[in-house]
């Protein structure tokens, strides 16, 4: 029952949770990420990757998207490194426009069933055969680097934030102003493949150490993993900002980052199925 539960709340949580997004930026559409974290056991990894990249992971996901044209991606991605360790190793997470209505269950179940052959309540008990859900989440995605998409094979580095006491503005603000042109410059020079920022506005399972999460994508483990953590090393960043802020002081960007949001984990993840519209 518990795990029908929060596999259900993805599709249904988001009405009630309008007002706590207030403080997003008016001018841009409000996207989302729903993610839920599953445990598959090792003897099943293999049959669950299986599953989503060919079998009815894949085929619902598919069905999902061209029911629901505000999806912009599903993927699922397995947990490489993380510190501490969660007991859920992989994600599926959902990229969307806007927030969900609750379902009508009867149009959901006759969509499932022309793409799967089961009904939806069959196909999350046939899901469940090969993982078993730890948790869900929802985050307001505020900025992101232009034409952001994932692939199958993109190493994805989250870094986990606790955002300090009434600093979620400033915070949003640095994001916006500073980090999202270093990061959109970052990306043109081939160093790194994406970046986006979300502040979490819904957590299920269980209460989260964290609020907010720096996300960047990288298209291999060497550059994940590289000296400096964004492939391009501290000189270079310090010198990339020094050239589009010159009144700007480098050093105060860092401890304003430092000052409006404590890193609390990092997790690391491979995407290996990316699903687009």
């Amino acid at each position: 029952m518990k795990s029908k539960y929060f596999a259900s709340m993805i599709l249904i949580m988001a009405p009630m949770f309008t007002a706590i997004t207030a403080f997003a930026q008016a001018t841009t559409p409000q996207r989302y990420a729903q993610a839920l974290y599953l445990h598959v056991p090792a003897d099943k990894t293999a049959q669950f990757v299986a599953w989503h990249r060919t079998g009815n992971g894949m085929k619902a996901a598919k069905a999902r998207m061209k029911a629901d044209p505000n999806i912009s991606g599903i993927s699922v991605r397995s947990v490489q490194f993380a510190n501490p360790t969660p007991r859920a190793n992989y994600a599926v997470i959902t990229l969307r426009t806007g927030i969900t209505d609750a379902p009508d269950t009867a149009k959901r179940d006759a969509m499932y069933l022309a793409a799967t052959g089961l009904n939806y309540a069959d196909y999350l008990k046939e899901s469940r055969t090969m993982s078993e859900v730890v948790g869900t989440s929802m985050s307001h995605l505020h900025d992101s680097t232009p034409d952001l998409q994932l692939s199958a094979g993109d190493w994805i580095v989250s870094r986990r934030m606790k955002t300090t006491e009434g600093k979620n503005g400033d915070l949003s603000d640095l994001n916006h102003k500073i980090r999202l042109p270093l990061m959109t410059e970052t990306v043109k020079e081939g160093r790194l493949k994406g970046w986006a920022y979300g502040h979490l506005v819904l957590a299920g399972g269980s209460s989260l150490p964290w609020d907010a999460t720096d996300t960047r994508v990288y298209k291999d483990m060497a550059s994940a993993v590289g000296a400096g953590g964004d492939g391009a090393g501290a000189n270079a960043a310090m010198m990339r900002f020094a050239k589009m802020f010159p009144t700007l002081s480098w050093t105060k960007y860092q401890e304003d980052g430092r000052e409006f949001a404590k890193l609390v984990r990092t997790d690391t993840h491979i995407v290996v199925v990316a699903h687009r519209p």
